[in-house]
């Protein structure tokens, strides 16, 4: 071999050395990045759970769900709730959404703070039946509020007929 020969083997085998090394850097980069993202995951999980518990303190906290039987003759375009005659909430849905309620999909319609006592909760929905006419509504429901937090539901019912109702499903 000559010199020059024996000098580019050496080279290439210090280049190959650094392709190598650097390849195993970039695999354990890889690794320590995968371990960051999954870290920064928890903490926003964390970070959310206290501020949501900041925001609406368990003592005063109430949620309100909203659901559609699946038989129900009735397609929803939105609903008005109310807490002691304030508006708390106005939504309009989307087909998508109507169609992930008629598939036993629960909404989480509103969630806030609301001071301890007797309250009344009114829900108006708007809506057309199967025939294309326009049907409105209205459930209503008295709760105390207490010093846990409080769950109801707004149920769209079926069964034939187009009936509105408020479940409460007590504290949480």
């Amino acid at each position: 071999m000559t010199t020059i020969t024996k000098r580019l083997t050496g080279w290439l085998q210090i280049l190959l050395l650094c392709a190598f090394s650097s390849l195993a850097l970039a695999n354990d980069v890889d690794q320590q990045i995968g371990q960051l993202r999954a870290d920064i995951d928890v903490i926003e999980r964390d970070i959310s759970a206290l501020e949501q518990n900041l925001l609406f303190p368990p003592l005063t906290r109430v949620t309100v769900y909203l659901s559609l039987a699946g038989d129900a003759d009735y397609t929803l375009r939105s609903v008005s709730l109310r807490i002691d005659g304030r508006e708390q909430s106005f939504h309009v849905y989307e087909p998508d959404e109507i169609a992930a309620l008629r598939l036993g999909g629960v909404q989480t319609l509103w969630e806030g703070n609301v001071a301890l006592g007797k309250r009344q909760l009114t829900a108006r929905f708007e809506g057309v039946d199967r025939k294309g006419e326009l049907v409105k509504g209205e459930a209503q429901l008295d709760f105390e509020k207490s010093l846990k937090g409080r769950a109801l539901e707004l149920q769209v019912l079926g069964g034939g007929k187009t009936a509105f109702a408020v479940k409460d499903w007590g504290v949480k």
